[in-house]
Protein backbone atom coordinates (compact mmCIF):
# COMPACT_ATOMS: atom_id res chain seq x y z
CA UNK A 1 0.00 0.00 0.00
CA UNK A 2 2.96 2.38 0.99
CA UNK A 3 4.52 1.42 -1.80
CA UNK A 4 1.95 3.21 -4.38
CA UNK A 5 2.25 6.53 -2.98
CA UNK A 6 4.33 8.89 -4.94
CA UNK A 7 7.95 9.94 -3.80
CA UNK A 8 6.33 13.58 -2.49
CA UNK A 9 3.49 11.34 -0.45
CA UNK A 10 6.36 9.71 1.32
CA UNK A 11 7.94 13.01 2.26
CA UNK A 12 6.03 13.33 6.15
CA UNK A 13 6.02 15.77 8.56
CA UNK A 14 7.78 14.48 11.78
CA UNK A 15 4.21 15.08 13.33
CA UNK A 16 1.24 15.02 11.02
CA UNK A 17 -2.12 15.65 11.46
CA UNK A 18 -3.64 12.29 12.04
CA UNK A 19 -1.40 11.67 15.04
CA UNK A 20 -2.73 15.01 16.89
CA UNK A 21 -5.61 13.64 16.40
CA UNK A 22 -4.89 9.98 17.52
CA UNK A 23 -3.42 11.27 20.07
CA UNK A 24 -6.48 11.61 21.68
CA UNK A 25 -7.66 8.62 21.53
CA UNK A 26 -5.75 7.89 24.45
CA UNK A 27 -8.68 9.12 26.97
CA UNK A 28 -10.95 6.70 26.03
CA UNK A 29 -8.45 3.91 26.11
CA UNK A 30 -7.86 4.61 29.76
CA UNK A 31 -11.04 5.18 30.84
CA UNK A 32 -12.35 1.41 29.37
CA UNK A 33 -9.14 -0.37 30.58
CA UNK A 34 -9.59 1.49 34.38
CA UNK A 35 -13.31 0.97 33.85
CA UNK A 36 -13.37 -2.85 33.14
CA UNK A 37 -10.03 -3.94 34.55
CA UNK A 38 -7.47 -3.43 37.43
CA UNK A 39 -4.66 -2.56 35.18
CA UNK A 40 -4.21 0.91 36.43
CA UNK A 41 -3.50 -0.67 40.13
CA UNK A 42 -0.58 -2.43 39.95
CA UNK A 43 2.97 -0.33 39.95
CA UNK A 44 5.63 -0.52 36.96
CA UNK A 45 3.09 -1.79 34.36
CA UNK A 46 4.83 -3.35 30.82
CA UNK A 47 3.12 -2.31 27.84
CA UNK A 48 3.37 -3.42 24.30
CA UNK A 49 1.74 -0.74 21.35
CA UNK A 50 1.73 -3.54 18.56
CA UNK A 51 1.40 -1.42 15.39
CA UNK A 52 2.20 1.98 17.27
CA UNK A 53 3.84 3.76 15.02
CA UNK A 54 5.37 6.78 17.23
CA UNK A 55 4.62 5.54 20.49
CA UNK A 56 1.93 8.56 21.36
CA UNK A 57 -0.58 6.19 23.25
CA UNK A 58 2.16 4.56 25.69
CA UNK A 59 3.57 8.01 26.47
CA UNK A 60 0.26 9.44 27.27
CA UNK A 61 -0.53 6.68 29.19
CA UNK A 62 2.90 6.80 31.26
CA UNK A 63 1.55 10.40 32.60
CA UNK A 64 -0.84 8.95 34.27
CA UNK A 65 0.84 5.87 35.38
CA UNK A 66 3.90 4.15 35.68
CA UNK A 67 4.81 2.38 32.39
CA UNK A 68 7.03 0.67 30.83
CA UNK A 69 6.86 0.67 27.22
CA UNK A 70 7.49 -1.20 23.67
CA UNK A 71 6.14 0.25 20.43
CA UNK A 72 6.27 -2.51 17.82
CA UNK A 73 6.04 -1.52 13.97
CA UNK A 74 7.48 -1.28 10.83
CA UNK A 75 8.10 2.36 9.99
CA UNK A 76 11.40 4.01 10.70
CA UNK A 77 10.45 7.07 11.69
CA UNK A 78 7.37 6.70 13.08
CA UNK A 79 9.90 3.93 15.58
CA UNK A 80 12.36 6.58 15.81
CA UNK A 81 9.71 9.45 17.73
CA UNK A 82 8.60 6.26 19.71
CA UNK A 83 12.53 5.79 20.95
CA UNK A 84 12.73 9.40 21.64
CA UNK A 85 9.97 9.74 23.65
CA UNK A 86 10.91 6.70 25.65
CA UNK A 87 9.54 3.43 24.78
CA UNK A 88 11.74 0.65 24.06
CA UNK A 89 11.37 -0.20 20.02
CA UNK A 90 10.92 -3.44 17.58
CA UNK A 91 11.10 -3.24 14.08
CA UNK A 92 8.94 -6.05 12.74
CA UNK A 93 10.79 -5.82 9.41
CA UNK A 94 13.85 -7.35 11.17
CA UNK A 95 12.64 -9.09 13.91
CA UNK A 96 9.70 -10.79 16.45
CA UNK A 97 8.31 -9.86 19.51
CA UNK A 98 11.16 -12.13 22.05
CA UNK A 99 9.64 -9.99 24.70
CA UNK A 100 6.88 -11.43 27.37
CA UNK A 101 5.01 -11.12 30.65
CA UNK A 102 2.82 -8.40 28.93
CA UNK A 103 0.56 -6.58 31.75
CA UNK A 104 -1.15 -4.53 28.90
CA UNK A 105 -0.69 -5.00 25.34
CA UNK A 106 -2.68 -2.34 22.63
CA UNK A 107 -3.89 -2.60 19.35
CA UNK A 108 -5.66 -0.04 17.74
CA UNK A 109 -6.50 0.23 14.39
CA UNK A 110 -4.27 -2.72 13.21
CA UNK A 111 -5.63 -5.98 12.90
CA UNK A 112 -7.82 -4.44 9.66
CA UNK A 113 -4.24 -4.47 8.06
CA UNK A 114 -3.17 -7.65 8.23
CA UNK A 115 -3.10 -10.73 6.08
CA UNK A 116 -3.57 -13.31 9.61
CA UNK A 117 -4.97 -10.99 12.19
CA UNK A 118 -5.93 -14.33 14.36
CA UNK A 119 -2.37 -15.68 13.75
CA UNK A 120 -0.94 -12.07 15.59
CA UNK A 121 -3.93 -11.90 17.57
CA UNK A 122 -2.64 -15.51 19.07
CA UNK A 123 0.95 -14.32 19.15
CA UNK A 124 0.12 -11.80 21.14
CA UNK A 125 -1.96 -13.46 23.51
CA UNK A 126 1.08 -15.77 24.17
CA UNK A 127 3.06 -12.63 25.56
CA UNK A 128 0.79 -11.60 28.06
CA UNK A 129 1.19 -12.05 31.52
CA UNK A 130 -0.83 -14.05 33.17
CA UNK A 131 -2.99 -11.12 34.79
CA UNK A 132 -2.71 -9.38 31.55
CA UNK A 133 -5.11 -7.70 29.38
CA UNK A 134 -5.52 -6.73 25.37
CA UNK A 135 -7.35 -3.71 24.50
CA UNK A 136 -7.76 -3.87 20.31
CA UNK A 137 -9.62 -1.40 18.35
CA UNK A 138 -11.08 -1.89 14.83
CA UNK A 139 -13.19 0.09 12.24
CA UNK A 140 -16.78 -1.13 12.23
CA UNK A 141 -18.44 -3.04 9.05
CA UNK A 142 -21.68 -1.21 9.75
CA UNK A 143 -20.30 2.23 10.87
CA UNK A 144 -17.20 3.03 8.00
CA UNK A 145 -17.11 2.93 4.47
CA UNK A 146 -15.08 0.00 2.39
CA UNK A 147 -13.33 2.93 1.16
CA UNK A 148 -9.19 2.80 2.31
CA UNK A 149 -7.08 0.29 0.57
CA UNK A 150 -4.99 -0.65 3.07
CA UNK A 151 -7.52 -2.38 5.03
CA UNK A 152 -7.76 -6.01 3.96
CA UNK A 153 -10.67 -6.87 6.46
CA UNK A 154 -13.58 -5.51 7.76
CA UNK A 155 -14.99 -6.19 10.90
CA UNK A 156 -18.47 -6.68 12.93
CA UNK A 157 -18.66 -6.80 16.89
CA UNK A 158 -19.62 -10.25 16.60
CA UNK A 159 -16.16 -11.06 14.05
CA UNK A 160 -14.20 -9.70 16.55
CA UNK A 161 -15.48 -11.58 19.28
CA UNK A 162 -15.33 -14.35 17.57
CA UNK A 163 -11.39 -14.06 16.69
CA UNK A 164 -10.54 -13.49 20.11
CA UNK A 165 -12.83 -16.83 21.53
CA UNK A 166 -10.97 -18.91 18.38
CA UNK A 167 -7.31 -17.04 19.61
CA UNK A 168 -8.35 -18.39 23.33
CA UNK A 169 -9.46 -15.11 25.05
CA UNK A 170 -12.06 -14.19 26.99
CA UNK A 171 -14.20 -10.81 26.33
CA UNK A 172 -14.27 -8.76 29.37
CA UNK A 173 -15.57 -5.59 27.81
CA UNK A 174 -16.30 -4.48 24.31
CA UNK A 175 -18.71 -1.44 22.83
CA UNK A 176 -17.99 1.27 19.99
CA UNK A 177 -16.44 4.48 19.53
CA UNK A 178 -15.45 7.28 17.04
CA UNK A 179 -12.52 9.34 15.54
CA UNK A 180 -11.71 12.24 18.36
CA UNK A 181 -14.30 14.72 17.00
CA UNK A 182 -11.62 17.17 15.83
CA UNK A 183 -10.99 15.16 12.78
CA UNK A 184 -13.58 17.04 11.04
CA UNK A 185 -11.55 20.00 10.72
CA UNK A 186 -9.18 17.90 8.11
CA UNK A 187 -12.33 16.91 6.12
CA UNK A 188 -12.83 13.96 7.98
CA UNK A 189 -16.77 13.13 7.58
CA UNK A 190 -17.00 9.70 9.13
CA UNK A 191 -17.55 10.23 12.97
CA UNK A 192 -20.47 8.42 14.23
CA UNK A 193 -21.03 6.73 17.53
CA UNK A 194 -21.07 3.12 16.12
CA UNK A 195 -17.40 3.80 13.92
CA UNK A 196 -14.85 1.63 15.51
CA UNK A 197 -15.46 -1.32 17.48
CA UNK A 198 -13.50 -2.17 21.12
CA UNK A 199 -12.68 -5.13 22.89
CA UNK A 200 -10.94 -6.11 25.96
CA UNK A 201 -9.66 -9.26 26.27
CA UNK A 202 -8.00 -11.64 29.00
CA UNK A 203 -6.71 -15.16 29.56
CA UNK A 204 -9.27 -15.54 31.67
CA UNK A 205 -12.88 -13.75 32.55
CA UNK A 206 -13.17 -10.71 34.84
CA UNK A 207 -16.63 -11.15 36.05
CA UNK A 208 -17.15 -8.40 33.51
CA UNK A 209 -19.64 -8.50 29.99
CA UNK A 210 -19.07 -11.41 28.00
CA UNK A 211 -20.64 -11.87 24.16
CA UNK A 212 -22.97 -14.70 23.85
CA UNK A 213 -22.04 -16.25 20.52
Amino acid sequence: YRDKKSEDEKVLSPIDFWSAVSFKRWKHIWSILNESTPIFSQQNIKMLDYGGYNGFLPYALNQKHSISSFVADLDIKGLKMAEFLGSKIIDLSKTKINENNFDLITVVHVLEHLDTPKLQLEELKNSLSEEGVIYVEVPNLYGFPLSDEAHKIAFTLYSLAKLFKDSGLEVINYGYNSTPKESIRFDYYYNNEKENIFMVGALKKMNNKNIDL
